[in-house]
């Protein structure tokens, strides 16, 4: 009897060994052939120990690309992924519909209000997605340029200002960069007006503020089931904040519902209402099978975790940037006075055109400081040659934005902060060439560019003039701080999500 088992398990054992000989002979002799050259993977666990190296992501890339070259695969997890650096190879693939799925991540249906359902950010590319895309952006365009807007930012930006004059001498950047951007987004989305000492905004903040600290466990756990085990608790507990902010939007989008007037514009919610039913009664086909209750809810969803990072960052860089650069900041403060000569006036949206210096600033922040090195991940949707690979369809493929921000053949001194760039004959010009994509650029580039600019617009003409007669904003220091290794200094230093923590004074 004991020789049976014995016998019984030496088979399973033999036949699990023969198994995953099988596998492992399969995968690194065939499949990774499949695939452009790359770092060798470990079984399971594919490339991702390369990224414990205490470096941001980009110069890890931009070392792996040194070795492979411009288009190189990665395996995170068992999932490999194509990343594309030269720049003509990158604009191309973000403009090539083939290129334009989005791979199918396990935190994708973690935060839509229903599973299944198309949202704007992570929805593969269809035509429920085209049409949604279509009424969101008609939505989001439609807020940006509303007379609602301007109010929603001065609440929020004079609370903001009334912090920061009660501590002048120590102002907490990152704290009051996240207080604005999502205080603001949640007005934005729900038209709530409140006190930002009230608990409800300061749930959401510490929320919000969570899923992102946290951010790459979404990632990793959204590849493989191995790094949701290896992460389970972060894991959970990502998932119950998502659960918390399903249920905050879907009990909101049911008031507006009910309280919907058309001739009115409260938010986000209401902007989306609009634009659906504007398309019903223009007769777009088949809007009302693509675009329902779930949909929108996703799209101020969208709303809320695509804004908030990237204008959060860009304030912060902003403030950086103004305090290292003093003569700029006075520039953009006779600019502002010049537009708002009164603390009585409201900032608007037309003002823009009269600050361009301001304008050019913010986008050559945009340039310097890109929030998104490679946007979120495309898709091929068929098998697709990209610089003579063939990419099998269903393959993650990650264009670098950074590069194009950094090209040397279509910028002068890239690693040079010079928003002049952005200007000519006192004009602005947005696009100074082909290269400037912060915001990513083809089918998939981001809807909200439009109010993203024109929020970080209002909020800093709002503080600057608030702050009128209380000085400059300038660097508070710690020890072993100094304002070149903040910012400056070799081009590699120069990356994505750099770690900056400083504190300002008004002085």
């Amino acid at each position: 009897m004991i020789g049976d088992n014995l016998s019984i398990a030496n088979s399973i054992g033999v036949g699990l060994l023969t198994l995953i000989s099988y596998k492992l002979i399969s995968f690194y002799f065939f499949t990774l052939k499949e695939y452009p050259p790359g770092p060798l993977p470990l079984p399971l666990l594919g490339n991702i120990l390369l990224f414990r190296k205490q470096k941001h992501l980009h110069d890890i890339i931009r070392d792996i690309s040194k070795d492979y070259g411009n288009v190189f695969t990665l395996w995170l997890g068992p999932q490999p992924q194509v990343f594309i650096m030269d720049t003509t190879t990158v604009h191309q693939v973000l403009r090539n519909k083939a290129l334009a799925g989005r791979p199918q991540f396990a935190f994708a249906d973690q935060v839509k209000s229903k599973p299944g359902t198309v949202d704007i950010a992570f929805s593969d590319f269809n035509r429920a997605w085209e049409v949604n895309r279509r009424v969101s952006f008609s939505a989001v365009r439609k807020y940006a340029a509303s007379d609602v807007l301007p109010q929603h930012v001065v609440h929020v930006t004079d609370q903001i200002v009334d912090m920061i004059t009660k501590n002048k001498d120590n102002i907490n950047v990152q704290s009051m960069c996240e207080t604005t951007t999502i205080a603001l987004l949640y007005i934005i989305a729900f038209g709530h007006k409140y006190s930002l000492e009230d608990e409800d905004i300061k749930q959401v903040i510490e929320a919000i503020m969570t899923l992102e600290d946290d951010n790459m466990v979404f990632v990793l756990g959204g590849i493989s089931f191995i790094f949701r085990l290896f992460y389970y608790k972060k894991w959970n507990r990502l998932v119950s904040l998502n659960d918390y902010f399903r249920k905050l939007i879907k009990d909101n989008y049911e008031q507006h519902v009910a309280t919907y007037e058309a001739d009115t514009t409260r938010d986000i919610i209401d902007s989306l209402i609009y634009s659906k039913n504007e398309a019903e009664q223009e007769g777009e086909e088949n809007i009302t099978k693509y675009v329902d209750k779930w949909t929108i809810m996703n799209n101020v969803g969208d709303v809320f975790f695509a804004g908030s990072g990237t204008t959060r960052e860009t304030l912060k860089w902003w403030f950086l940037f103004v305090a290292l650069n003093q003569e700029m900041q006075k520039r953009i403060k006779k600019e502002i006075e010049t537009v708002l000569p009164n603390n009585d006036d409201i900032p608007t949206q037309d003002m823009k055109e009269k600050c361009p210096f301001m304008t050019a600033f913010t986008l050559e922040v945009m340039r310097f400081k890109p929030l998104a090195p490679f946007a979120i991940p495309h898709k091929a949707l068929e098998d697709t040659e990209v610089s003579g690979y063939r990419i099998k369809a269903g393959t993650a493929v990650m264009p670098s934005l950074f590069n194009s921000l950094y090209d040397e053949n279509q910028w002068t001194d890239p690693g040079v902060f010079k928003p002049e760039r952005f200007l000519e004959n006192g004009k602005v010009i947005s696009r100074p060439n082909a290269c400037f994509i912060p915001f990513s650029t083809g089918s998939r580039a981001c809807i909200g560019e439009k109010l993203a600019l024109t929020d970080i617009f209002l909020i800093l003409t709002r503080i600057f003039q608030r702050t009128r007669g209380m000085g400059s904003f300038q660097l508070v220091l710690k020890d072993g701080q100094t304002q070149e290794n903040l910012v400056y200094g070799d081009i590699s230093k120069v990356t994505s999500h750099c770690s900056a923590e400083f504190n300002l004074k008004l002085a």
